[in-house]
């Protein structure tokens, strides 16, 4: 399911919805900033972590195809980050919130699988 970002303030809550379903998942409060600052499209005084991936995925040429969150095992969500480069396709291994904050940078989709979504998710509809 093809989710929205959005950020709370309140202990670096990241919020994914799609259709009828809210996630509400838990990072370091910098990353969740740096979510909001991408969403917002800023960036502050010097470059993040997150803004400098960017720029050196743009300087190579690379494209971020999407960000999938696949599965949570032990509390927490497992996720892809999807590149290309020419004919060439990548899915790495990464941390969800790491990759939505690239995402969200570029105009990337995020998605969620649809069982997590619904197994830990909660309807809002």
């Amino acid at each position: 399911v093809n989710v929205d970002a959005q950020f709370s303030a309140v202990d670096g809550a990241v919020i994914l919805r799609g259709g009828c379903y809210e996630l509400v998942g838990h990072t370091d409060p910098w990353i969740a900033q740096s979510i909001w600052n991408g969403l917002q499209n800023r960036t502050g005084f010097r470059p993040n972590t997150h803004d400098v991936m960017k720029d050196a995925l743009n300087s190579f040429g690379i494209k971020v195809e999407m960000v999938k969150v696949v599965e949570i095992q032990n509390s927490t969500y497992m996720g892809r980050l999807i590149l290309q480069q020419g004919n060439k396709i990548v899915s790495l291994d990464s941390r969800p919130s790491d990759a939505t904050a690239i995402a969200v940078r570029v105009g990337a989709p995020v998605y969620v699988k649809d069982e997590v979504l619904k197994a830990q998710g909660r309807n809002v509809c």
